[in-house]
């Protein structure tokens, strides 16, 4: 959390305040801020949704639009001359702060973290429109794609002449998906499940030959939750792993009691609405803080 300091309550309760705001953009290794670059203020204006506002299973991305100073073609992409032709671009991180004066004096908090989306040049009125948002909008145009939309894991087989059944791993809960020679075989078509034996099991006019390796099934295994979430934060491209992913976020740990013992989405799915349908079910909440932390967390 953000101090306030040296903002007081008083500060925040008073009338007619002057709100101000701020834009960073990250250009490696440094974070520049276009409200005092070389001494210039090159914002023009800056508005901004407050994504978040309560607590609930559905995150809402927050976004921006900022409107840019080129006055002397200094960040038009196509100006050669641009001391900083590069600095507005797709993909280019940003922070944005927003605030009030103080006796004249700014007092900014940073609200988010993310990334520029759109670039529009006016060129006529000499100006850069840039727009984006926080990273929950990953979440949102990403969608999650067989099989990175099932989690579980699977086991390769080499098949038997008139064999019919085949023996699953233990941990395996049921089965999701199945590939014969390479060509995916159907559920109730080719196959079936029976989990009382824990075996894949061949229709007799479907039993295959001698084969070496050339059977995959991908199966379902017990999943936590927050295990599942920072799984899809690296499928947006968010970070390197699981781990990594774990070790960035700022959750509480789920009980035994909310193990997932099958877990899929429809291929084509949002990965936000796979976090969504992740919180709904064990009453937490998902979201991005100020500094882009992500946070998992019981509704309270």
């Amino acid at each position: 959390m953000q101090s306030i300091s040296p903002v007081t309550v008083s500060d925040f309760r008073a009338k007619g305040k002057i709100i101000s705001n701020k834009l960073e953009i990250f250009v490696d290794p440094d974070w520049i801020d276009l409200c005092s670059l070389a001494g210039e203020n090159y914002m023009i204006s800056a508005d901004y949704s407050s994504g978040q506002k309560k607590m609930s299973y559905k995150p809402i991305s927050a976004s921006f639009t900022a409107i840019i100073d080129d006055s002397d073609g200094d960040f038009n992409p196509e100006n050669e001359d641009g001391l900083y032709k590069t600095y507005l671009k797709i993909g280019r991180l940003i922070r944005f702060w927003t605030g009030f004066e103080v006796s004249g004096t700014p007092r900014l908090w940073q609200w988010f973290e993310g990334v520029v989306s759109d670039v529009t040049i006016d060129r006529i009125n000499r100006k850069i429109i840039i727009q984006g948002s926080d990273f929950t909008q990953y979440l949102v145009d990403i969608e999650l794609k067989s099989p990175g939309n099932y989690w579980g894991a699977s086991v390769t087989k080499s098949t038997v002449l008139d064999q019919v059944g085949y023996s699953m791993p233990g941990a395996c809960n049921g089965v999701y998906i199945a590939y014969l020679d390479g060509a995916q075989i159907y559920n109730n078509i080719d196959w079936v499940y029976d989990p009382n034996t824990n075996k894949f099991i061949f229709f007799p006019s479907k039993m295959p030959g001698n084969g070496s390796n050339n059977l995959v099934i991908h199966y379902y295994t017990d999943q936590v939750p927050e295990n599942m979430v920072a799984d899809i934060l690296v499928y947006v491209g968010l970070y390197a792993d699981r781990a990594a992913a774990l070790s960035a976020m700022d959750y509480t740990a789920t009980g035994a009691d909310e193990i997932i013992e099958r877990a899929r989405f429809n291929s084509g799915v949002s990965c936000l609405y796979a976090v969504q349908e992740i919180c709904e079910r064990v009453d937490y909440e998902f979201f991005f803080n100020y500094d882009s932390t992500p946070v998992f967390k019981p509704i309270s």
